[in-house]
């Protein structure tokens, strides 16, 4: 059982799933066998990344690796549920029906959070944070560090004194590859955080919105970038 100050919450819209851990926000893909509409097969999972104290972590933790390994859904007595592992009762997720207030305000943040290709492109984004699982770090000039992407599949990054372009693959299930291309090689300050961010760019995996940022997720627990618009 969860905790009772712990809320995790689930929703399913258009082959996508979002909601929240306890503590991070996240979303991934799913989809349903042709042939027998109760298997699930989920995709990758993408989520915010701030550090989350028991009891939400460790609730957290087990349920992103519980939701990983889904496949089988059903429901029970009206409840929800998702079996994983060996599909007995101890192996299965339970959830209870949101009220309509609580729908629709779980509704609207999820559709804040989506990945949307469109809301790449026509901002300039800064790089104000990155979160990896030994260090949280806020960017002291996040004007100094920006990405555009645009439509023909450029990006263009500004990586503190030097400048630099690359080519992104983004899919609206939230999946992004940057490839680097041409860059500057001016010498930054002692401080300079250019090489680090053109290197973790090449490791991108995914991409979502939360309250109007853009997070990127690096490939094997990478760690996740952030950017205001």
């Amino acid at each position: 059982p969860v905790a009772d100050e712990v809320e995790i919450t689930l929703a399913f819209a258009d082959g996508q799933i979002s909601g929240s851990g306890g503590c991070n926000r996240y979303t991934g893909s799913f989809s349903l066998s042709d042939d027998n509409p109760f298997l699930i097969t989920l995709g990758p999972i993408a989520a915010t990344r701030m550090f989350c104290p028991d009891p939400a972590g460790s609730a957290e933790s087990a349920y992103f690796s519980a939701l990983a390994a889904t496949t089988i859904w059903g429901y029970d007595f009206g409840d929800l549920v998702l079996s994983y592992g060996s599909g007995d009762a101890r192996d299965r997720l339970l959830f209870v029906a949101q009220s309509e207030t609580e729908a629709a305000t779980e509704t609207e943040v999820e559709a804040e959070t989506a990945a949307t290709t469109e809301s790449l492109i026509g901002a300039t984004w800064q790089w104000v944070g990155l979160t990896d699982p030994m260090q949280q770090v806020t960017i002291d000039s996040p004007e100094s560090y920006t990405l555009t992407f645009l439509e023909d599949g450029t990006l263009q990054i500004q990586a503190d004194c030097n400048r630099a372009t690359a080519s992104y693959t983004a899919t609206e299930d939230g999946s992004l590859e940057v490839t680097p291309g041409i860059m500057t090689l001016a010498l930054c300050g002692p401080e300079s955080r250019s090489e680090e961010l053109i290197q973790k760019l090449g490791f991108a995996a995914r991409y979502f919105f939360q309250d109007g940022h853009l997070f990127i997720d690096m490939m094997a627990d990478g760690g996740t970038l952030e950017f205001q618009p």
